[in-house]
């Protein structure tokens, strides 16, 4: 009898521990498919991975990235472009594209991974960096506070740094963060492993002054110059202070034709408001604003800096407009890329009427919004059909020019011979040697694009007859180079005559008269 029990306690501590064992190898792969928790996507052997991270409310993003997949698969058809999955039916599934250099050849996956309530950078970098093989490179970083969250979690993964992916910053261009109670260079959060596609505040600002200061229809006529920044954007934050400091030697330079304080800044401490009316902060600005320009006359021509996205920057000039139409309309109106082509173009009679906004605008983009492959002109009469995403439409290809330019150095940087690498410090490495048409290094020592990759700057003049504004504008793109200086630099890419009445780019609403 004691033999017997002896037996049956062996046999239930070998089934024990056979149900640990399985449990311990079950239960990842059980929590890994719990919705609301991040699961990357397994990876064959000799294939690589890209992750997009980027909201779940960025179709529009995606799709514009697949487009530009697309488009360089155009120019390389010695690669094989698998993008079956890019558009899956399911939102749950994750939307996939993949290149290979032949069939049945290791694939580089380019993979939406969403953020949402649930699942956040935090949860996604983790995860991917747990899966093997971690993915070589992260894209993300639309915009500033997100690419510093991400290079923050990046930076903390622990393990070798050798075997972190790379972060490849799509569109946040902010010089400096605010991080742990200090404000840090954004390119150096994850250092020697960061590179960044888009232009930094710092050379926006240098190209658009360098720009206004080129045009005697736009060049300031005397001081000051008018500066309003909004405290709780990082964005605008480091953007104003860049225009300041820019702008700083320029009026030394060039000179003022009235005495005056070079500078009068105001702080807007929220941006949250309505689409038009000016929240309570913001409206009293204007009317500080005003009062001062008021004491200065004889100053025709005054700039605004106004580093602001869309909602804000229409909510501030309409009650511009409102207190004073004809001063408002004198200001040349200077920014960066917060306000985009497709704002003042595509979208013009919703977000930027002219007649309400009336004036001389000088926005920043970072690849040329009128590329003629992607992009046409407004038809007479408007359009009346959907846009056919595999046809030129009237919206910008700044965006589309900018992830072409991502996919097409990381798949050159990541082909192997007859692969793909597999570190992500080779990756760098080509990167940091990789080179401009015109044989300048592409990326410099901190990771930061080289201002040589060329600068757009788009113009939006109202046309006026008198005091009257017209429901027309003229809009033009100019073109920087970097290998002269002076009014020489910028040559005029194209010019567009903006009409607000034929325009039908927004349905009215049912009932409406």
């Amino acid at each position: 009898m004691t033999w017997l029990f002896r037996s049956n306690i062996l046999v239930l501590t070998v089934v024990g521990l056979a149900l640990t064992a399985a449990a311990l190898v079950v239960w990842p792969l059980a929590v890994s498919s719990i919705p609301g928790q991040a699961s990357p996507k397994p990876l064959q052997k000799g294939d690589q991975e890209i992750v997009w991270l980027n909201p779940a409310t960025n179709a529009g993003t995606w799709e514009r990235f697949v487009a530009a997949a697309r488009r360089f698969h155009r120019d390389r058809p010695d690669l094989l472009l698998d993008d079956s999955n890019a558009f899956p039916s399911q939102t749950t599934t994750v939307p996939e594209l993949a290149f290979a250099s032949g069939p049945s050849k290791p694939r580089l996956w380019f993979r939406w991974y969403k953020l949402t309530g649930d699942v956040g950078t935090r949860e996604w970098v983790y995860a991917l960096a747990r899966r093997d093989p971690p993915p070589l490179a992260i894209i993300g970083g639309g915009t500033s506070d997100r690419a510093r969250d991400l290079a923050r979690e990046l930076n903390e993964i622990p393990g070798t740094s050798s075997t972190r992916p790379l972060l490849l910053i799509t569109s946040a261009t902010a010089n400096h963060v605010y991080l742990e109670g200090q404000f840090q260079e954004l390119i150096t959060i994850y250092p020697e492993r960061s590179f960044r596609f888009c232009f930094t505040n710092k050379q926006m600002a240098k190209a658009v002054a360098d720009f206004i200061w080129s045009r005697d229809d736009l060049r300031p006529d005397g001081q000051p110059i008018y500066l309003v920044q909004w405290k709780d954007d990082p964005y605008s934050e480091d953007l104003s202070d860049q225009f300041h400091d820019i702008l700083a030697p320029y009026l030394e330079r060039f000179g003022s034709a009235q005495a005056g304080p070079p500078f009068l800044t105001w702080n807007i401490p929220y941006s949250v408001g309505t689409f038009n009316q000016p929240n309570q902060w913001e409206a009293d600005v204007v009317e500080r604003l005003m009062n001062a320009a008021g004491q200065h006359p004889k100053q025709k021509r005054p700039l605004l800096i106004l580093p602001a996205i869309p909602q804000p920057a229409r909510r501030f000039l309409r009650g511009l407009a409102r207190t004073d139409p004809i001063q408002a309309g004198r200001f040349v109106i200077a920014t960066g890329d917060g306000i985009d082509f497709n704002t003042i173009y595509r979208d013009r009679n919703l977000t930027w009427p002219i007649q309400d906004l009336p004036c001389d605008l000088v926005i920043f983009c970072h690849r040329n919004p009128v590329d003629p492959s992607a992009f046409r002109e407004d038809q007479p009469g408007g359009d009346s059909a959907p846009p056919d995403a595999n046809e030129k439409t009237t919206t910008g290809t700044q965006d589309l020019l900018l992830y072409r330019d991502i996919v097409e150095t990381v798949v050159t940087a990541a082909a192997g011979r007859g692969g793909w690498l597999d570190r992500p410090d080779d990756i760098a490495q080509r990167f940091r040697e990789a080179l401009l048409p015109d044989g300048a290094k592409r990326f410099g020592v901190k990771g930061n694009q080289h201002a040589e990759a060329g600068e757009y700057v788009v113009v939006l003049k109202p046309i006026r007859e008198g005091n009257r504004v017209r429901p027309k504008a003229l809009l033009q793109v100019w073109n920087g180079s970097t290998q002269q200086n002076g009014p020489g630099r910028w040559a005029l890419v194209r010019e567009l005559s903006v009409d607000y009445l034929n325009k039908t780019s927004v349905a009215p609403p049912e009932g409406a008269p």
